[in-house]
């Protein structure tokens, strides 16, 4: 984007928004990116200083946005004119109000944070996620509470912390190792993995076709899968079930799921 705006002679700028450090602000002591979590952890929080974490007072430059186009309507579009029925709407309160709303809830949780988010049935995680993805909350102000509160001994904010900061790393990953989002290639973090020979075929399809509506016969996968299907969300433990269960106990790739989901739809 960058270089097709310069060559149009059009100024290009960036700035830091859906992480506290970006590109390559975190690197190893040879400047090279990092690869394993741990590590990459203990750097971001060498490198985290106060100002790192300040708010900034976006409210004073918005009348710096560009103005809208005469005749255009300021108005939300409904989910309808979108292509979605009321049975897509969200599962939690949306837009800013509803992601203080849930972060306000999470605070008095927090403490209990590490032991509970391992429990789908229980109230355990933040429900941050999609906020954090859209940007309806800050990045900052969400780490800044919970390294001010690590720093008085919250275990739990601690562990929510550490889960910031992994989302992070694969920021970092997915910027200094592109050759992982491809969606034509499918090549693997490790490029040995590119050997692996995926399940294809007339059972692999129907196995997928299981997995998509929850009828595989295993009851933590099914009922993951079922809330997602029913709710729009999915608890972050079971994520990790269903995805683990399609890799590796049904032997298809993700690549190849995309391609099965094109098809169907």
């Amino acid at each position: 984007m960058a270089q097709k705006l310069a060559s149009q002679d059009i100024t290009f700028f960036t700035f830091r928004d859906q992480a506290v450090f970006d590109h390559d602000d975190v690197m190893t002591n040879a400047a090279k990116p990092y690869t394993v979590f741990t590590p990459y952890k203990r750097k971001w929080l060498e490198t985290l200083t106060p100002d790192a974490l300040r708010p900034y007072a976006s409210e004073d430059h918005l009348n710096a946005l560009a103005k809208p186009p005469s005749g255009v309507k300021h108005a939300m579009p409904s989910l309808a004119s979108l292509g979605f029925s009321d049975a897509h709407a969200p599962a939690f309160p949306a837009g800013s109000s509803g992601a203080f709303e849930l972060f306000d809830d999470f605070h008095d949780r927090m403490a209990d944070y590490a032991h509970a988010r391992d429990f789908p049935a229980q109230k355990g995680p933040s429900y941050m996620g999609v906020h954090l993805r859209h940007g309806t909350i800050s990045i900052r102000a969400l780490a800044r509470v919970a390294h001010d509160a690590q720093r008085h001994c919250n275990k739990g904010a601690q562990t929510w912390l550490g889960e910031l900061i992994w989302r992070e790393f694969y920021f970092s990953v997915l910027h200094h190792f592109p050759r992982v989002e491809v969606p034509d290639e499918h090549r693997a973090f490790k490029p040995e993995y590119d050997r692996i020979e995926w399940e294809t075929g007339d059972a692999a399809d129907a196995n997928f076709a299981a997995w998509c509506v929850g009828q595989t016969g295993y009851p933590l996968v099914d009922a993951a899968m079922r809330q997602i299907n029913q709710s729009g969300y999915m608890h972050n433990r079971l994520r990790m079930v269903v995805a683990s269960f399609l890799t590796k106990d049904l032997g298809i790739s993700t690549g190849g799921a995309a391609k099965r989901i094109s098809r169907r739809c």
